[in-house]
C-alpha cells in the first residue's frame, strides 16, 4: 500500500504543473453540440448501500489526505 502511495506521490510531482492552478484546460478548444431545445435534467444522488459505506468513507478519508 505505501508504495502505491509513493508512485502517486512520484506521479504528482512528476506532473505538478498539470496538476495545479485553478482546473482549466488552457491550449485546447473545446466544441460541445448541444441540441438548443433540450431541457435540463436534475438527478437525485445516488446513495451508497450500507454494506459499502465504511470502504466507501475509507477511500475519502485517503483522497482527502491526498488533496490537502
Amino acid at each position: 500500500m505505501e508504495d502505491t502511495r509513493q508512485v502517486t506521490i512520484d506521479f504528482l510531482e512528476d506532473y505538478k504543473d498539470v496538476f495545479s492552478g485553478l482546473g482549466k484546460l488552457r491550449a485546447v478548444k473545446v466544441k460541445l453540440d448541444v441540441d438548443p431545445d433540450a431541457k435540463g435534467a436534475v438527478q437525485k444522488q445516488r446513495r451508497i448501500s450500507l454494506p459499502l459505506k465504511d470502504k466507501f468513507d475509507e477511500i475519502l478519508n485517503k483522497w482527502s489526505k491526498w488533496i490537502s
